[in-house]
Order: structure tokens, then C-alpha cells, then sequence
């Protein structure tokens, strides 16, 4: 699908993006056990394609826990 061009009421949101913020907050994912091939999945410009891939590719997904 290609790209929608942006518009002057469409800013780029990456020349907005705290960085250091983004950093610490992705970091802090990480060492709280957050596989970065979620993060990565999650970031992606149309969403995530995780039923795509462990259909194709299988996974384990032990690192999911069951809360409460």
C-alpha cells in the first residue's frame, strides 16, 4: 500500500519524537523481559502482523503470563 502523502494538518511525528524519552521507555521494556521483536511488530505503520508471522514461522510464546 503506498504511503499517504502528508499534508500541512498531517505533521511528521517524527520530527516531534522525544528521543531520550523513547529511549528510556523502549529500555526499560527490554529489561522487563519485552521481546523486541514485539516492540518491533507493535511499531510497525500499519500494525502488527503477529498472526502473520507465527503462522509462518511458529513461536514460542512461554514468555506470556497469565495475570491475576
Amino acid at each position: 500500500m503506498p504511503a499517504t502523502p502528508r499534508t500541512s494538518a498531517s505533521p511528521d511525528p517524527h520530527r516531534f519524537a522525544d528521543v531520550p524519552a523513547l529511549v528510556e521507555r523502549t529500555s526499560r521494556l527490554l529489561r522487563n523481559g519485552v521481546p523486541l521483536t514485539l516492540l518491533l511488530d507493535l511499531a510497525e505503520e500499519d500494525g502488527p502482523r503477529s498472526a502473520q508471522h507465527y503462522t509462518a514461522e511458529g513461536g514460542d510464546v512461554s514468555w506470556v503470563r497469565r495475570s491475576g
